[in-house]
């Protein structure tokens, strides 16, 4: 007799204890700007906050009524994912999956559903509170993201282009300051700027450089004769003896009209005289409509402690007139 009193005193003190812990979630879920619903062990609805009214359009007026519905249909999910909210609610332990929920504007809004299981203060499962996220806006700033990241690369890339593009003239921009677009050799300034570098450089004692400066003989009878494009094929085949007639690390250049110089680092003045020896036999094989053609070449070395180029250019002018006056296809040191 006094089991059977027991047993409906438990019974009511457990009931007591659900209601207020009903109670108690109810008003927390109130509370809540978030949408949430409070299901029991079997996931049917007991209550919903005003909230619930952004993804459920048929709850838009009067008092949120889902009682008796099943979490899977208050929330609209598929066989899928019901057998999820199944399988949580089995096991009472927390879980989320992402939704699909009707929204207070035309579309569907991506959500993610939370199941938390709530217990009484004995630690027995008594229900469950959901909880729905809309993460729409998440999505959309993520998809907003992708786009403009997908842009700036696109930008960074034709940037990168243009950048190539600019490099690349500016480089040959320098090539062209420094070459003789018609021959192809270094120009007057180019090479100025580099033997005077050069003449600045310490240097082996048994070295020394030498400057040849070359002059097609006979250049105004060619242009005269033949025109200003037959004079262009002279200088043009002169330069190539030329720059096959030096080393590398020699520097050839057109210094003007039908002019050229040459930078040659040598051991002896013999060596300089080889080299304009070379060039001028060069330019003898040169045989320009039916007539031969020839230079004449004048060189001198810079000494050690020199550093002024134009005292040697000077000297090395001198050196060239007197082989011209020598009859041309002459070579004269200073």
């Amino acid at each position: 007799m006094h089991d059977g009193a027991n047993g409906e005193r438990t019974a009511v003190t457990r009931e007591t204890t659900l209601d207020a812990l009903r109670s108690t979630l109810a008003r927390a879920a109130d509370r809540s700007r978030t949408p949430t619903l409070v299901a029991d062990r079997r996931g049917r609805v007991l209550f919903a906050n005003d909230a619930v009214r952004r993804f459920s359009p048929s709850q838009s007026t009067g008092p949120i009524d889902l009682g008796g519905q099943t979490l899977a249909s208050a929330l609209g999910l598929d066989i899928a994912q019901t057998r999820v909210i199944r399988s949580l609610l089995r096991i009472g332990e927390t879980g989320s999956l992402p939704i699909q929920v009707e929204g207070d504007e035309p579309g569907v809004r991506n959500a993610i559903a939370t199941l938390s299981p709530a217990y009484t203060a004995d630690g027995d499962l008594a229900f469950f509170v959901v909880q729905v996220i809309d993460v729409s806006a998440l999505r959309d700033a993520e998809t907003a993201l992708k786009r403009e990241v997908a842009r700036l690369n696109w930008e960074r890339w034709h940037l990168h282009r243009a950048l190539h593009r600019v490099t690349a003239a500016h480089a040959q921009a320098v090539r062209d300051a420094k070459l003789d677009a018609l021959t192809g050799l270094v120009c007057r300034s180019a090479f100025r700027e580099a033997f005077t570098a050069a003449m600045a450089q310490p240097r082996p004692e048994d070295q020394v450089l030498a400057l040849l400066v070359i002059d097609v003989d006979n250049f105004k009878t060619v242009n005269d004769s033949f025109g200003h494009p037959a004079g262009d094929r002279v200088l043009r085949a002169v330069a190539d003896v030329i720059d096959s007639s030096i080393r590398s690390t020699d520097i050839a250049a057109r210094y003007g009209g039908d002019e050229f110089a040459v930078m040659v680092a040598v051991d002896t003045p013999f060596e300089a005289a080889r080299v304009a020896e070379r060039i001028a036999s060069g330019v003898r094989k040169i045989v320009f409509d039916g007539h031969a053609v020839s230079v004449s070449v004048g060189y001198d070395f810079a000494a050690p402690s020199e550093t002024d180029l134009d005292v040697v250019i000077e000297r090395a002018d001198a050196a060239l007139y007197r082989a011209k006056r020598a009859g041309r296809d002459q070579i004269q040191a200073s």
